[in-house]
């Protein structure tokens, strides 16, 4: 009898063990994909009109340097983004993208769709892919005027 409840004993301790060993490995990988999440490379992409021409400003708000970009367009606009290699975190990048008169070159382009892939230090082996999408025609309703005092854009409709 006593030598039963031992090894009920014993059972029931491994099976703690086991379960906090399991419970553990899940918060060491929550714990690293959340610090992973917090400090990788960010790729954000925004569309600004300002004086009938639109601007595409690329900035890397993440912790890390983006590399080995590769930056796809749904449409076949003209511009050096193209060429975009290496983004440093916290630095912004803007573009001439087209003059608004210029919207008419491109009468299936109703919305732009960039593709984005890169790397960076906790991605060397594969990409980080995003997406973005911009209603161009919504986009040409609005300008914007840089505003020294708040050091903000001001967007007014047209």
């Amino acid at each position: 009898m006593i030598k039963n409840i031992y090894s009920n004993t014993d059972f029931i301790s491994a099976a703690i063990s086991l379960l906090a060993f399991i419970v553990s490995c899940v918060a060491l990988y929550q714990t690293k994909k959340q610090h992973m999440d917090s400090y990788r490379a960010k790729i954000v992409f925004n569309i600004i009109q300002q004086e009938h021409r639109l601007y595409l400003t690329v900035e890397n708000i993440g912790q890390t340097t983006a590399f080995d970009i590769e930056i796809a367009l749904n449409c076949n606009i003209k511009s050096p983004v193209k060429n975009l290699h290496v983004i440093p975190p916290n630095t912004v990048f803007r573009y001439d993208l087209m003059g608004s008169a210029q919207i008419s070159d491109y009468p299936e382009l109703q919305v732009l769709q960039i593709d984005v892939k890169y790397r960076d230090i906790y991605r060397i082996a594969s990409f980080w892919n995003e997406k973005s999408e911009f209603p161009i025609l919504e986009l040409l309703k609005y300008t914007c005027t840089w505003n020294e005092g708040q050091n903000c854009f001001d967007i007014h409709r047209l």
